[in-house]
C-alpha cells in the first residue's frame, strides 16, 4: 500500500493539501498521513486551534473510507518532515504551493534528502 504524507505548516488555514492527498489515496488505495508542524515552543492555544481545524476534516475523510492518521509535532519543518518520511516509509508528499519560494525550496530539499516524490497543490480560492 502506498503511503502519502500531507504536509501542513502551522500558519496554513487551507485544507487543499489534505483533500488532494485523500483524493490520491482513493485512486491508488493508499494510506494518508497528515503531519502538522508547529514551531518549537508554540503555545498550547495554537495546538488546540490546529486540532479544532483538522479533526473534523479528518473524521469526514475517515468516514468516506480513507485510511488516515495524523500527527502534530513541534520543530523545524524540513527536519520533521524528513524524519517522518524515513520513519513511516512515505512514498509521496503533498505540499501547499503558495507564493512562498522558501516553501518550495524546503520541499525540494526534503525530496533530495529522502528521494520521496513531491506533489504541489495551489489554492483555487481567490483572496
Amino acid at each position: 500500500m502506498e503511503r502519502i504524507l500531507a504536509v501542513i505548516e502551522a500558519q496554513e488555514r487551507r485544507c487543499e493539501v489534505l483533500f488532494r492527498a485523500c483524493l490520491l489515496a482513493q485512486r491508488t488505495l493508499a494510506k494518508v498521513y497528515v503531519l502538522l508542524v508547529l514551531p518549537s515552543g508554540c503555545s498550547e492555544f495554537l495546538e488546540r486551534e490546529a486540532r479544532k481545524m483538522l479533526e473534523p476534516l479528518i473524521d469526514k475523510q475517515r468516514n468516506q473510507g480513507i485510511p488516515l492518521e495524523y500527527y502534530i509535532v513541534e520543530g523545524e519543518l524540513e527536519r520533521e518532515v524528513i524524519r517522518f518520511i524515513m520513519e513511516h516509509n512515505i512514498d509521496l508528499t503533498v505540499w501547499f504551493a503558495g507564493d512562498n519560494d522558501e516553501r518550495f525550496k524546503r520541499a525540494v530539499n526534503v525530496q533530495r534528502t529522502t528521494g520521496c516524490r513531491l506533489e504541489f497543490v495551489r489554492s483555487r480560492m481567490k483572496r
